[in-house]
């Protein structure tokens, strides 16, 4: 009896152990769960806070700071905290077996700062705005303007200044490369494509970006200027170019359109008003020199019933003749067009007399 009183007592621990376990087993994915939920929570906190802090430093214009507290839960990934794209506020997050990334996206350029924390911990971080960008974190040294645009001519040149500032401690190395892949276009920094200097703290160099186009075709063509540090910060500066063309002078009054016809052998019965016989000649003023003038004919609801074209000469004058043919009698429109001026002029078919 006794020892089966002792095997019994054994089965009865077993089975008791094995539902501790089975308890502990489940709270701890509760408290793992539990976890995983409050640093979700305080990634997506820190990210909101930088995104409309940064929102607030941009909208009140360059020279803004704001502080703000922000906290970087643990288990984060630092090669996936940062900004990214100039557009993404990132916090990469390890979750069970994998990687999340919680983020907030701002419609304008944002830059990491030298000190942008990627490591768990409590931090306060300065937003700044400067000219174009707005920048999360000290800056070891800022670029301004944030962004270069600018319209040229076909055969055109034209020029900006970036100013660079250094906010570093002590004496800071940064170097500028231009990326530039426009044949049509020629692109330089102070005369060359790569530039390094040294900057002491709170001093400021100023660097020349010129253009000059040969030939280039309408469009827009883009670029950028990569900054680098010797502090491990790194900024980009996008260059975006269009290329257009020069307006044409202003008409000196509007262009005129005469439409008559020749029914006699002399020329000199003209008339608006003719029979399916006649010749319309149609006589435009005024347009754009040597170039293509259409013609449109429309009857009296509007509808084509025929289209054509001529050049215009060296004064702007074009004339194009129509025979009606077995067009029926009514009232119809004539109008030139040559893309950049039109006119119009009524006329009518009568039957033939």
């Amino acid at each position: 009896m006794r020892g089966q009183s002792a095997v019994e007592l054994i089965i009865v621990m077993a089975g008791v152990l094995i539902v501790l376990a089975f308890i502990y087993i489940a709270s701890q994915e509760q408290l793992t769960q539990s976890g995983n939920q409050v640093r979700v929570s305080q990634a997506r906190l820190s990210v909101a806070i930088l995104a409309s802090t940064a929102q607030e430093a941009y909208s009140e214009g360059p020279g803004s700071v704001r502080t703000v507290s922000v906290t970087i839960p643990e288990g984060n990934v630092g090669a996936r905290t940062g900004i990214f794209n100039q557009s993404v506020i990132n916090i990469g997050l390890y979750i069970g077996n994998g990687t999340s990334d919680i983020n907030e996206m701002v419609q304008f350029v944002v830059v990491q700062g030298a000190n942008f924390p990627t490591q768990p911990g409590t931090y306060n971080v300065n937003v700044r705005s400067f000219e174009g960008y707005v920048m999360l974190g000290d800056p070891g040294y800022a670029i301004s303007p944030g962004v270069i645009a600018l319209q040229m001519l076909a055969n055109g040149s034209a020029s900006r200044t970036l100013t660079v500032t250094s906010y570093a401690n002590t004496t800071l190395g940064i170097t500028l490369a231009l990326a530039w892949s426009n044949p049509n276009i020629a692109a330089d920094l102070n005369g060359s494509s790569l530039l390094t200097f040294s900057l002491a703290p709170n001093q400021t160099a100023l660097v020349n970006v010129d253009f000059a186009s040969i030939n280039a075709a309408f469009g827009n063509y883009g670029g950028s200027i990569g900054a680098s540090g010797d502090n491990g910060q790194n900024l980009t500066v996008p260059i975006i170019v269009q290329i257009v063309g020069s307006q044409p002078p202003p008409p000196s009054s509007v262009s005129y359109i005469l439409i008559d016809t020749y029914s006699d052998a002399g020329y000199t019965d003209t008339s608006s008003t003719f029979d399916p016989t006649e010749t319309v000649d149609i006589h435009g003023s005024n347009f754009t020199a040597n170039s293509l003038v259409a013609v449109t004919i429309t009857n009296s609801t509007g509808s084509t019933i025929f289209t054509g074209s001529n050049s215009s000469d060296g004064s702007g004058n074009v004339t194009y003749y129509w025979n009606p043919g077995i067009v029926p009698p009514g009232a119809y429109n004539a109008t030139l067009n040559d893309s950049t001026r039109w006119n119009s002029a009524a006329f009518s078919i009568t039957g033939c007399s």
